[in-house]
């Protein structure tokens, strides 16, 4: 994830191919704009906790 570099700009969401995805994630990129500091890379997974189930979910992001 990239953060914007300032007022603005906008909040990209990249695979590890290098697709840009932010349009997939709107919580995620609206989590950030309001969340984060401008010009931040972030790396890392996204996961999606299953509350019933008790354990991540790879199905809940598909």
């Amino acid at each position: 994830m990239f953060t914007a570099a300032g007022p603005g700009g906008r909040v990209l969401v990249q695979t590890r191919r290098g697709s840009l995805v932010q349009d997939r994630f709107p919580d995620l990129v609206a989590a950030a704009e309001q969340q984060l500091r401008y010009g931040l890379v972030l790396d890392g997974e996204l996961v999606v906790w299953d509350t019933e189930e008790g354990r991540l979910s790879f199905e809940a992001l598909q």
